[in-house]
């Protein structure tokens, strides 16, 4: 048994609590709603789907087409497909890692949507291997100990590329950049 803090990627106002105090819920699953500004909350908590929600992964998700492709391209940058906690199989982060491809612009054909290899395969052969995560407007993306180190070392966390979650500036981030 565990109680965490969970830190927000997004900025926002908490719309709507689903995990009550006290109840356990699933890793992976929300525990609450965001909406972006104060006038979205009633919208959001009514069941709206705002922009910065924090919403449970996809139970069914449509296939991904598999066009051969007959050399290799640059591929588009794609958009996402899944959000919050990716569901795939180990054998699929594998390939997933082999081949560059980013499992967040993947469509599930497993059980309950989970990415199996062969969708993994299949959306390397269609070109779809990337996504470029762009945080909201003003926010810096980069962990809280990543801020800390690089204020008082007198860095900009800016100019320095992350390497984490969503190319979030980390701790190591910072002092790779330091040298």
């Amino acid at each position: 048994k565990a109680d965490m803090d969970v830190e927000a990627f997004e900025e926002g106002y908490i719309a709507k609590i689903i995990t009550d105090e006290g109840e356990t819920a699933a890793v992976g699953s929300a525990v609450a709603l965001l909406a972006e500004t104060e006038d979205q909350i009633a919208a959001v908590a009514a069941g709206g789907a705002p922009a910065a929600a924090a919403a449970a992964p996809e139970a069914a998700a449509a296939p991904v087409a598999a066009a051969p492709s007959p050399a290799p391209a640059p591929a588009p940058a794609a958009a996402p497909v899944n959000s919050g906690r990716i569901v795939a199989s180990g054998y699929a982060k594998k390939t997933a890692e082999a081949t560059g491809v980013d499992l967040r612009v993947v469509a599930g054909t497993g059980p309950n949507g989970r990415i199996v290899s062969e969708d993994v395969k299949a959306a390397a052969a269609s070109g779809l291997s990337s996504y470029t995560h762009v945080p909201a407007a003003g926010v810096i993306a980069a962990t809280p100990m990543a801020k800390q180190l690089a204020k008082s070392k007198g860095i900009d966390v800016t100019t320095i590329k992350g390497t984490g979650n969503f190319g979030r500036v980390t701790e190591d981030d910072v002092l790779i950049h330091l040298g």
